[in-house]
């Protein structure tokens, strides 16, 4: 009779030690999680991870520790591996458990290039109401992955060249700057100790300026010497240094110093160092106003008329985080620091500023502007006072990582940055943590390679026709019924670059009509598509046909003969034979710009006489209305298929098609 209750206080006697080991398996957890938390906010990260591997050993692997593990590899940027991890996890039990890690797992997954994951991510947490900056990050982020999925193939025109050992390490790389074609000037943030028992309980960074002797053997293969510092007189025990710029004749050089507090980056400021007999002086501060604020990476730019310091400081009176501003040179002193304005700066950061003053064009990083994920490198064009809507660079020049610190040489043909993107050098599991320095060109250009000799800052002239030819064809867009609306006449006095700048001011009203009633979801889309209308269409033609004038120039002053042939289009609004005249219309705008060109200096090449053909023929195409493309309307009530749409605007436009060139024979 007794043997029932034994065997009941048995299984009970079962229960309760597992009930027991069970409470002492989460008691485990909660101590562990306390500790781990603890060696994150340290940046202990090696630690957190052996003692969760210590934990596994001895329990198992649960959920809960894999969530701490995959937060560790988040902050340490290994954000693959922060993915993998969470996946494994799980939603439905994030959802239960931890529903605030979905975030980091989204941000993880869009850092991977994961973009469509990261969509659906960032939607879910959105959708539980969740309130505060991540919210609002989300919602940014959501915007800037459609985005990636929208554009991640339209820029292949550029090879990257990731740059070899000993310029790049597994520490950080960046702030490239070409001085010459064999000497390369950077920055590297480093721990040191590496070797040392001293290592195991602490480890100190440094960031100082380096300077690199190089050889370009081909467009890919780059032979480096050991670096060393620029000068010990720009180095500094206690702050970090790095960003260098440099006067026109490289005696003059601006960076930036940091308060290092313990590895991390405090205020920053700007300083000058002049050289003379060949050494660096004693650097001296630039006083840009509130030293409450930070003042960093510098670029100088200089021309016969003025003297710029760009750079990007989290002043007060900016519109985000870090944003860029300038000061100009009055004798010597400088002017109050004016910011660049909101067409440049963002809510976000706006960093690493490079300044093409032939090309009127700003390079920079933001990470507040629609990208493929962390900074991504812009452009804008100076259009008189003003800035251009940005233009991101896109892939490969940009990646799903920090992309920045850009540096360009020969028109662009030869391009420097830093990168954090997976592929780069980097420090035990922390795929992301570090830049290296790449070099970029244009697949349809062939760079010289002149290691051996000075420096020529023109393109070689066998080289400028083929150039042009990898810039065609080229479009050029109108808005709506220009030039000349109602007009039937084959001619106007029209020129093309005032109606690019008025048409390139219409993208709020372009944006209201498009974008009228569409859902939340639908109104993401159609916003990236108007973008993506103005800036790579609209803005890029308008680029390019600068950079193809200023060939044209060269070519024509070596005395070469050119042909080129141009179509015009229009879209279904009208007859058919309105639409040849405003063809006509479009290809005479294109003309006329032509001859207004740096105040007329193609019109002795386009103009022939008795003695003298024309050096520069224009053969004229017009073919009215652009092949039909079933989304665009011809419905006049219908302005949003028919005139606002972006398949409506890119059936408007010229194309530069034909280029052929021959040697004149005296």
């Amino acid at each position: 009779m007794f043997r029932p209750l034994r065997i009941f206080l048995i299984i009970a006697s079962i229960m309760l030690a597992k009930n027991g080991f069970s409470q002492n398996q989460n008691d485990s957890i909660a101590h562990l999680k306390i500790e781990v938390e603890q060696l994150i906010q340290e940046k202990k990260y090696q630690l957190a991870l052996n003692l969760i591997h210590k934990f596994t050993i001895e329990h198992g692997s649960q959920p809960s520790t894999q969530i701490l593990e995959a937060m560790i590899h988040f902050h340490q940027m290994n954000y693959n591996g922060a993915s993998a991890l969470f996946s494994e996890v799980g939603i439905e039990y994030l959802q239960q458990n931890d529903f605030e890690k979905i975030y980091f797992w989204a941000f993880s997954a869009r850092n991977g290039g994961q973009y469509k994951v990261a969509i659906d991510l960032f939607n879910l947490y959105i959708s539980k109401g969740k309130s505060g900056q991540n919210r609002r990050l989300s919602e940014q982020e959501i915007k800037s992955c459609t985005y990636s999925l929208l554009h991640q193939n339209d820029s292949l025109q550029f090879q990257l060249v990731h740059l070899p050992s000993p310029l790049n390490s597994p520490y950080s790389e960046f702030a490239p700057v070409a001085l010459s074609d064999r000497e390369l000037v950077f920055s590297r943030y480093q721990g040191i100790f590496d070797d040392s028992l001293e290592n195991l309980f602490t480890k100190t960074y440094v960031s100082d300026i380096y300077s690199v002797n190089y050889r370009q053997i081909n467009s890919q293969v780059f032979r480096f010497q050991k670096p060393k510092l620029l000068s010990v007189k720009l180095s500094s025990i206690q702050d970090l240094t790095a960003h260098t710029s440099f006067n026109k004749a490289k005696n003059k050089c601006y960076f930036s110093r940091c308060q290092n507090l313990d590895g991390e980056i405090g205020k920053c400021a700007i300083y000058k160092s002049s050289k003379k007999n060949g050494k660096w002086s004693k650097p001296t501060k630039l006083d840009l106003g509130n030293n409450d604020f930070s003042y960093s990476q510098p670029y100088f730019y200089e021309n016969e008329t003025s003297k710029i310091l760009i750079f990007s400081s989290n002043k007060e009176g900016g519109f985000g985080g870090f944003d860029l501003w300038y000061i100009q040179q009055n004798g010597t002193e400088w002017t109050a620091p004016i910011n660049l304005g909101s067409m440049i700066n963002s809510s976000g950061n706006e960093i690493s500023p490079f300044f093409d003053g032939d090309q009127k064009m700003l390079y920079f990083s933001s990470d507040g502007h629609a990208g493929f994920g962390g900074l991504d490198i812009y452009k804008s064009l100076q259009i008189g006072s003003q800035w251009s809507t940005v233009v991101n660079l896109g892939q490969p020049i940009n990646s799903a990582s920090n992309d920045y610190s850009y540096f360009h040489r020969k028109e662009g043909i030869e391009v420097f940055l830093a990168s954090n993107r997976t592929g780069s050098q980097h420090l035990d599991d922390a795929e992301n943590c570090c830049s290296d320095i790449y070099f970029a060109y244009p697949l349809n250009v062939k760079p010289e390679f002149k290691t051996l000799l000075p420096t020529d800052s023109t393109v070689p002239i066998d080289s400028i026709e083929v150039s042009i030819k990898s810039l065609l064809p080229l479009d050029l867009y109108f808005d709506n019924d220009q030039p000349n609306p109602k007009s039937t006449l084959n001619t106007t006095n029209a020129v093309y670059e005032q109606l690019f700048i008025k048409y390139f001011s219409e993208r709020k009203k372009y944006q209201r009509h498009f974008e009228k009633g569409l859902s939340s979801e639908e109104l993401v889309i159609a916003q990236t598509a108007i973008d993506s209308l103005f800036d790579y269409h609209i803005l890029g033609g308008f680029e390019k046909v600068n950079q193809v004038c200023e060939m044209l120039l060269q070519q024509l002053e070596v005395g070469m003969s050119i042909k080129l042939s141009i179509r015009g289009y229009a879209s279904p609004l009208n007859s058919p034979e309105y639409n040849l005249s405003l063809s006509y219309r479009r290809i005479q705008s294109f003309i006329n710009y032509l001859r207004t060109y740096q105040n007329g200096v193609l019109i002795q090449y386009l103009d022939s006489n008795e003695n003298k053909p024309s050096q520069l023929k224009i053969i004229e195409l017009p073919f009215g209305e652009s092949i039909v493309n079933p989304k665009v309307s011809d419905d006049r009530k219908d302005l949003r298929n028919s005139v606002y749409s972006p398949e409506a605007a890119l059936m408007r436009k010229i194309r530069i098609e034909l280029y052929e060139q021959s040697k004149i024979i005296d």
